[in-house]
């Protein structure tokens, strides 16, 4: 999940992923976008898609956003909107076969 910090990814997930080449070399990532914002993390996603480039990964061309992630939640720390149980139910079926 990248959440956004200053319209792209936060320095130290790019650090993690520097230390852990040989991890992530030619393994699928599938970005997930997290933002208090409109647009869900929309442009950490687009930044951090020349990194998994970078690293040789391979990147899933669909992508997931939470928008307003600050209000998706209630007290009990459920999701609101019943609609992301099935996004990412997707992702998860679509991810196994590459993994």
């Amino acid at each position: 999940m990248l959440p956004e910090y200053n319209r792209s990814y936060p320095g130290e997930l790019k650090l993690l992923i520097d230390q852990l080449y040989t991890e992530y070399k030619h393994k699928p990532f599938y970005p997930v976008g997290v933002s208090d914002g409109s647009t869900g993390g929309a442009r950490a996603v687009e930044a951090f898609l020349h990194v998994i480039v970078g690293v040789e990964g391979i990147p899933i061309k669909s992508k997931l956003f939470f928008p307003m992630v600050d209000q998706m939640f209630d007290k009990d720390g459920s999701i609101k909107d019943k609609s992301y149980d099935e996004k990412v139910l997707r992702i998860v079926d679509a991810m196994t076969p590459l993994i």
